[in-house]
Formats: C-alpha cells, structure tokens, sequence
C-alpha cells in the first residue's frame, strides 16, 4: 500500500489540505499596515485575537476533502473506484478555492482592511496537483494490470 507512489501522493494531498485549515489564507491590512484580521480556515480572527465568524463553506469543504482523501488512500485495492474518487475530489478541492476566494472577499468588510493573501493560499492548489498525480499514477497502474491481464490470455 504505502510502496506506491501515489500514496505518498495521497498522503501529501491530505497534509495540504489539513494545512489550508490551520494557516492564514487571507490578512487583512488596515492603513498605517497594521494587520486588521486574518482569515483562517477555521474563523476570521480580529487584531485583538477574537473571532469574528466562522466561513462554515469553508470547514466543510475542507473537511469533505480531506475524509475523501482518506477514502481515496485506503480504496487501493479497487483502482477503479479509486481513479474516481479522485476525480470527485479534485472537483470538491476546486469548489474548495472558489470557496475561499468569496469568504475572503466577503469578509473584506467586516475585517476594514485591504485584502492581501498569506501564506495558506496555495496549499488547496497543491493538493488539487497532488491528487491529479496520485490518480494519474493509479490509471498508470489500472491500464498496465488491464495489459497484464490480457498476455495471461
């Protein structure tokens, strides 16, 4: 299970999609540069440490992902399912970034500070890439068993 390689790509894909939650997508900039708030996955946290809200569209999407993404790495004994699978997540992870683009600009408002992206931004993309690779690999795999099973005949 863990010798292919598109577990290890599977198990990337989980660990960026579990960072997306706890890193600040978005900051929030006031007009003397102090930071106003911080858009985490989990909440908009104000300059003062409180939440504001929480982006629920965001917790969940992330959450489906990631619970897929699991499926995805333990389904590897039935590649068929799998190289499905994975298409539903690759189009869960891209609603995922949709979704934190509006949240972001949603709450440019309640935070009164000019938007400007942290460091959690590209972490959904990045595992949107590597699930692509990781289902790339198991179709890889599925037509080489498909090319077997024929010589056998």
């Amino acid at each position: 299970m863990i010798q292919r390689i598109q577990s290890i790509y599977y198990l990337l894909a989980v660990a960026t999609a579990c960072l997306s939650l706890f890193l600040p997508i978005v900051s929030y900039v006031g007009e003397q540069g102090e930071i106003a708030g911080q858009l985490y996955g989990y909440g908009l946290q104000l300059a003062d440490g409180s939440f504001l809200k929480t982006p629920w569209g965001i917790v969940i999407f992330a959450i489906n992902c990631i619970v897929w993404q699991v499926v995805c790495f333990f389904s590897y004994k039935n590649r068929v399912r799998q190289i499905k699978l994975s298409s539903m997540v690759i189009l869960l992870l891209l609603i995922l970034v949709a979704t934190i683009a509006v949240y972001a600009w949603a709450y440019t408002d309640n935070a009164q500070g000019k938007l400007v992206l942290g460091y959690g931004v590209p972490f959904p993309l990045l595992s949107v890439i590597f699930t692509w690779l990781a289902r790339k690999n198991v179709k890889k795999d599925e037509d080489l068993e498909v090319v077997r099973h024929a010589n056998n005949l």
